[in-house]
């Protein structure tokens, strides 16, 4: 599994899927991710209820805003261009689902608590 550090430009050059992961993540109400695709790759948010014990539910397709233009995308949209997306946490583990072809993708990710 994928990790890397808050606020650092983290270089996927293969597909995988990314939980966005911080120290205090009960307490994440948003997560704002920078996400620059050069050539063929995509990117979406999935979320699942967070557990505290026992077996967590599967990921899920969920809606999120694109924070320039402030359009809200339907769950299960990839994007295939640079954006920033603006991902609801509340009360959700959130996992970035990358496919890459033939590019990378650099992400950077903040989390907002609240």
């Amino acid at each position: 599994m994928a990790q890397w550090t808050i606020g650092v430009p983290y270089t996927l050059s293969a597909t995988a899927n990314l939980p966005l992961v911080n120290a205090n993540e009960w307490a994440v109400g948003r997560w704002i991710v920078h996400v620059t695709i050069g050539g063929s790759a995509t990117v979406k948010p999935q979320k699942r209820v967070t557990v505290t014990s026992g077996t967590a539910p599967t990921y899920a397709d969920c809606w999120y805003t694109l924070a320039l233009t402030n359009a809200e995308i339907a769950a299960g949209t990839t994007q295939t261009s640079t954006c920033i997306l603006d991902i609801d946490a509340s009360g959700c583990d959130v996992q970035l689902v990358t496919t890459i072809a033939t590019s990378t993708i650099i992400l950077v990710a903040w989390p907002l608590v609240g």
